[in-house]
């Protein structure tokens, strides 16, 4: 399991238009609890963007590489209160 101790971000629209060149690509399932906040300030035309509070974990499921890319599978779960 990984904790993020500050804020983060993932794409959700647009990412493959905007960030081709990526060769890690997460694919996220929120668990109970979890918040996320749209942010319309992205730099990138057609990238809509979600921003997770402090201290959100992720638990990660598998990878597996397709072509270039290695594809991650992650669970976002909100860590308890006061981590």
């Amino acid at each position: 399991m990984l904790q993020e101790p500050g804020f983060s971000s993932s794409s959700y629209t647009g990412a493959a238009q905007v960030l081709s060149n990526n060769d890690i690509q997460w694919n996220f399932t929120a668990g109970p609890g979890v918040k996320a906040f749209p942010a319309w300030l992205s730099a990138n035309a057609g990238e809509g963007e979600s921003l997770f509070p402090p201290n959100t974990q992720y638990i990660i499921r598998g990878a597996k590489k397709v072509g270039k890319t290695v594809v991650v599978d992650a669970i976002l779960m909100q860590a308890p209160h006061g981590s």
